[in-house]
């Protein structure tokens, strides 16, 4: 269960609404459905409720200034993202041009007010052959954008992410686990190894497999 404890007060009438939905908000990454498939009507009336408050307030800064000074892996971290998601489900429903969400008000930043420039030399010496691929694909730093760009790929793209999949499930999964047991603020990669999150999340979307020919095909 989620910890509350450490949430700044001034943010308290937000947990209700962060434990119902801040799951689901991370967990966004269909393809465009029916809005009801990511908030009921009467949910929707909710996360209104919820988006106008925290716009009224007018305090997002702080809110997003406490997302970002929590650490991975600290009593409070699993409330930061329950938070994260609800501010992204804002966002997800701004696409299906539902009001108020569509004004940007409430938004969640990404830490960085300029794009981060990775270092990828950081990376141990075993994992260097990924540097070419982590280079092509690091302009990808949110879920969206990791499941727009596998949904929208041509065949070559395809191709390649299949082949940038099988890399990175080379020797058992070995840079996979060596981001897992170096995901700390103290490490000097640390923004390196949280991007490769997303190229882990980006290979996940590639449900197609090649035929002997090297040619495409889905399953099933």
């Amino acid at each position: 269960m989620t910890s509350w404890k450490e949430f700044p007060t001034q943010f308290a009438y937000l947990q209700p609404w962060a434990e119902k939905f801040g799951v689901r908000g991370l967990t966004i990454y269909n393809k465009v459905v029916p809005v009801s498939k990511h908030a009921s009507r009467t949910e929707l009336a909710e996360l209104c409720e919820a988006y106008e408050a925290i716009a009224e307030r007018g305090n997002i800064d702080e809110l997003i200034e406490w997302c970002h000074s929590i650490e991975t892996g600290t009593p409070a971290n699993d409330a930061r993202e329950a938070v994260r998601g609800l501010l992204l489900l804002f966002e997800r429903l701004a696409e299906y041009d539902i009001q108020p969400f569509t004004d940007g008000q409430v938004r969640y930043e990404d830490p960085h007010e300029e794009p981060y420039s990775f270092d990828w030399t950081r990376l141990p010496a075993e994992f260097q052959h990924l540097i070419p691929w982590l280079n092509k694909f690091e302009h990808l730093r949110s879920e969206i954008a990791v499941y727009e760009y596998a949904a929208e790929a041509n065949e070559r793209q395809r191709v390649e992410l299949l082949d940038f999949k099988a890399l990175l499930a080379r020797d058992d999964n070995a840079f996979a686990t060596w981001c897992i047991a170096n995901d700390k603020d103290t490490h000097p990669a640390k923004w390196e190894i949280f991007q490769a999150g997303w190229m882990f999340l980006l290979v996940d979307f590639v449900m197609w497999e090649k035929n002997p020919d090297g040619t495409l095909k889905f399953p099933g």
